[in-house]
Formats: structure tokens, C-alpha cells, sequence
């Protein structure tokens, strides 16, 4: 099960909450009834959950710093802790029953390692909360300033992004916002765009064969409302992106192309364009990469 799945399991927030100081055992009748344990904080060194003896649950640690499942013990055992395992879910035998962590949100705090730009010129960011903000100098349309993050083992993502700019309605400009593909120069972006004339937002596909020229911008539909949820994939044969219409829980393919065709990408991006002379601000609300 992919990590964008587990993250979309978990709402109800009926989750046992177990601090974590030192070895801990949480008691066996709340962990039964709640099915999820939390960890909160970070263990400043390992330290051992003696997991509830409860008879067919699996537990299973996500590591929030590199964004990896692994199933690290069955109930009735003990588990050592390294500081990043601070997120626990669990399993029954017939599915994960949730996911458990942080503010209990469907968001997960993107990373805020490993990025490098793409065309920075006078764009910044600012990482001091949970998001990530990028905002673009003022300047027009297709000027594409991104953070990238190379795929390493993780071919698929799912992101949540929103974004800003106070555009007047008929003003001339196109600013946009978003996540892709690059291979360095070229992009595909899937982007959400501010349409000036008015008309509002539309979901699209940009191909640029540089950071500043596009080739093909395919107009797909109307987004819901902000942010807007997208999932990148590379299947092996094929690059694909999904909209959710629901955050996240169920997906819609809007693109598939030929993972070489127009590009071989390395990395995935976080994007924005700036639009009629003025600037755009970007919100990577959420990044699960897997």
C-alpha cells in the first residue's frame, strides 16, 4: 500500500496518544478500541513501545523523516524507536485502519531537505512553517521558477498546492502554480492557472523546452477549490498525473505520455510562474513522495 493511501485513511482522529520520554507501554484496552497509536514527539534517543498483546493487529512505523513505511513488529512485541518514528498506523489482517501523527491532518508536511532550484532568479522561499512557500518576482507569464527534488527510488507523488496572485480580472498574464517533471531544462508542469480574462482558474499541461519557453499547454477543466490535489506517477513505461476532486480520496487521469517522450525526467518539480507584471505565491501545502 503506498504512502498517499495511508495518508488519505486517516480523519476520525481516534487514535491513542502515548508521549514518548523513555520506554513506554500504552495500556492494552485504549489501544484495542482507539486501533491507532500516536507517538508524539521526537525521542531525543531511541527508545523502546511495548506493543498491546491484542490478538491479529499488526503495527507498522512510517518514518516522517524519509517518508518510508516498514512493518517493524506484531502486537505483543517490543519496538525500538529511532527519533523519526514518531507516526504509527495499524493493520487487522484485512487493511491499514489508519494513519496517526502529527496535528491528525490529511496533509503531510512536505520535506524540507533535498530540494535545489530551477531557475531561481529573483524567487524565494520561505520554510519556517509547515508548508513551503515559493514566490515568484513580479514579472509575466511562463517564467517558470521551481524547486526540484530528484526521484531517487520515489517515481510517484502526491501534492497539494495552492497559490495567489491579485491579477485584475481582463489584465493581460497567465500566472500559474504547481507541480511536474523536469530533466534539468525541459518541463512538464501540471499546473493550476489563473485565466485573466476573467474565466477563472483551469487545470492545464505545460511543456516547456526551457524554464521561460512553452510548447504545449493543454487546458483541462475547471479545478476544485484550493489547493489543488495532484498526483505525479511513473509507472515504468509511462508518465501519468491524477487530479482528486476530494482531497486525495479518489483520483481522475487527466495525462499519460511516454516516460522519454519530450523529456527523460530526473526530478520532480514545485513550481510557479508570475502573471501580468505581477508576483505569484505558491503553497506547497503537502508532499508524500513513495
Amino acid at each position: 500500500m503506498a504512502i498517499d493511501q495511508l495518508v488519505r485513511l486517516f480523519r476520525r482522529g481516534d487514535f491513542l496518544d502515548v508521549p514518548m520520554t523513555g520506554d513506554t507501554t500504552p495500556d492494552a484496552e485504549q489501544a484495542f478500541r482507539a486501533r491507532i497509536i500516536r507517538v508524539s514527539g521526537t525521542p531525543a534517543a531511541p527508545c523502546s513501545l511495548v506493543l498491546p498483546a491484542e490478538q491479529g493487529l499488526d503495527y507498522v512505523v512510517w518514518n516522517t523523516s524519509t517518508q518510508t513505511v516498514t512493518v517493524r513488529g506484531t502486537s505483543g512485541t517490543t519496538v525500538d524507536l529511532a527519533p523519526n518514528d514518531i507516526r504509527f498506523l495499524v493493520c487487522d489482517g484485512s487493511g491499514f485502519r489508519g494513519v496517526a501523527g502529527g496535528n491528525a491532518s490529511k496533509y503531510t508536511s512536505p520535506p524540507k531537505t533535498g530540494w535545489s532550484w530551477q531557475n531561481q532568479g529573483g524567487a524565494t522561499i520561505d520554510e519556517s512553517g509547515d508548508a513551503i512557500l515559493l514566490t515568484t518576482p513580479a514579472e509575466n507569464h511562463y517564467q517558470i521558477r521551481g524547486r526540484t527534488r530528484a526521484f531517487g527510488a520515489a517515481k510517484t507523488v502526491v501534492a497539494a498546492v495552492s497559490g495567489f496572485n491579485v491579477l485584475p480580472a481582463g489584465s493581460s498574464g497567465f500566472p500559474e502554480w504547481g507541480v511536474g517533471w523536469t530533466d534539468g531544462t525541459k518541463l512538464v508542469t501540471i499546473s493550476t492557472v489563473l485565466v485573466a480574462s476573467g474565466h477563472g482558474y483551469y487545470l492545464e499541461v505545460h511543456k516547456f523546452t526551457d524554464a521561460v519557453t512553452v510548447t504545449v499547454a493543454s487546458v483541462f477543466f475547471h479545478p476544485g477549490p484550493n489547493p489543488t490535489w495532484i498526483k505525479l506517477r511513473d509507472d515504468g513505461a509511462n508518465r501519468k498525473a491524477y487530479y482528486s476532486p476530494d482531497e486525495g480520496e479518489h483520483w481522475v487521469e487527466i495525462y499519460s505520455e511516454g516516460r522519454t517522450t519530450f523529456l527523460t525526467a530526473t526530478s520532480h518539480i514545485f513550481m510557479a510562474g508570475g502573471g501580468g507584471g505581477l508576483a505569484t505565491t505558491a503553497t506547497l501545502r503537502s508532499w508524500v513522495d513513495s
